[in-house]
């Protein structure tokens, strides 16, 4: 296989996890669905929620492998799946007293919608191959789906795409942050790692497709104040309804009406051809997601099916293995696969023949037998990355005084690096 094919180091893994943009979106879609109808704030609770467990990100400023030991831990784990709920919900209720509008609040949907937002978040970030410790503070066991890549340009367009059809046309400035969003994932998918014509062309013909849309305005991808009027006209009809819709990325609004005539206007709205786009539109964007996850899920155990027959035939017995997606194309997975010699990787595609390729180089595994190798991973600076790793290797360079040891996870480095999924620890040598 060729080198420049398997042998590059992966340098999209800095984004620890599911990218934000996704999260966002997910809760943003989320509070399309009835799901706002239930209170004040349901967006921005919704939304929020989605991203709260990164807050672990404050890691990144201090640096590299204090990243890596402190994310997708404890914000991520069991622990505070119980508890930033109702500390958001707390946030949310306080939110709304300074702005006198506690009586618009039900704290029972605010709590309920914290707890999907959130969990939202960990589920998502499971599909990847960083991993996540789905058990903390009680196990630090690293959890993988690889289903998804960590930036996926696909879920970005179906659920961008639908928030896009819903909100654009509210005002303008909303209409050009799409715009010049849409540039950019354009440009990530035709000039990015891996790219090629066919899946510019089903790229094109998405956009093409959500252009599309958005020009012919079906019923039941409007908002329910904007049927059948132009944008102006629906401005000054929905007044009533405004409190309750809140554009992607500003936040929840609450209603200035009573309570009473609050829940009567709902009731209206239920009963209007709007209900339609916002009980069913979004849910089925919703069931599109996860069709696509479930389609990447079966791929993977597809693929380490075939990873398993393929060593079977060697006389070789795995001990783990990967099979991660790699960016923009769903259908090829990176894979690793250790056995008692080392670490075997390459390429699996469906459609090749045949569809699992092995490079001929064999990674070696982190040697015991070495007194630097272990004397370098219990240095205090790499404590994260040796405890993140999946496939853990080494290789050591010596110089005239000292030995650099690099320590790295044949996940994402294949060579030799101190980038991301790699790091050097200097050592004096002992005499």
């Amino acid at each position: 296989m060729s080198a420049s094919g398997v042998d590059a180091n992966r340098n999209a893994g800095h984004i620890s996890g599911m990218d934000p943009v996704t999260h966002t979106f997910v809760g943003a879609v989320l509070g399309e669905t009835r799901l706002c109808q239930t209170t004040a704030y349901s967006r921005l609770t919704l939304i929020v929620a989605a991203n709260l467990p990164d807050i672990d990100a404050v890691t990144y400023f201090i640096s590299q492998d204090t990243s890596l030991y402190w994310r997708r831990g404890w914000t991520h784990g069991a622990l505070a799946m119980l508890l930033l709920p109702l500390l958001w919900t707390g946030a949310v209720l306080g939110l709304a007293r300074l702005r006198g509008r506690q009586e618009q609040v039900d704290p029972r949907w605010v709590l309920a919608l914290s707890y999907i937002g959130l969990l939202s978040h960990p589920a998502l970030d499971w599909l990847n191959n960083y991993g996540v410790r789905l058990l903390m503070p009680f196990s630090g066991t690293w959890f993988y789906g690889d289903a998804v890549f960590i930036v996926d340009p696909w879920m970005w367009m179906l659920l961008g795409g639908f928030l896009f059809l819903r909100r654009s046309r509210r005002t303008s400035l909303p209409a050009l942050a799409w715009t010049l969003f849409a540039l950019a994932a354009t440009a990530a998918v035709v000039l990015g790692p891996g790219s090629q014509l066919s899946l510019q062309l089903a790229w094109m013909a998405g956009l093409t497709a959500i252009v599309l849309l958005d020009w012919a305005r079906p019923s039941w991808l409007m908002p329910s104040r904007d049927k059948g009027a132009s944008p102006a006209t629906a401005k000054s009809k929905g007044r009533r309804a405004s409190d309750q819709r809140v554009h992607v990325g500003v936040g929840a609004s609450a209603n200035k009406e009573s309570p009473s005539r609050r829940t009567k206007e709902s009731g209206n709205l239920r009963g209007q051809g709007g209900s339609v786009s916002a009980g069913r539109a979004a849910p089925a964007v919703l069931a599109l997601l996860l069709i696509y996850i479930l389609a990447n899920l079966g791929l993977t155990s597809w693929s380490e099916s075939q990873m398993r027959a393929a060593m079977q035939e060697r006389g070789q017995e795995i001990e783990k293995m990967m099979a991660s997606p790699v960016p923009l194309n769903p259908l090829v997975r990176d894979v690793v696969i250790q056995t008692r010699v080392g670490y075997h990787y390459g390429r699996l595609h469906p459609l090749s023949d045949p569809p699992l390729q092995l490079a001929s180089r064999l990674i070696p595994k982190l040697p015991e037998d070495d007194p630097r190798v272990q004397r370098a991973i219990r240095q205090p600076q790499v404590r994260g990355i040796v405890n993140w790793s999946r496939f853990p290797w080494a290789v050591v360079e010596r110089r005239e005084n000292s030995d650099r040891v690099y320590i790295m996870d044949a996940r994402y480095v294949r060579r030799p690096t101190t980038g991301f999924g790699g790091a050097m620890v200097e050592l004096e040598r002992q005499r």
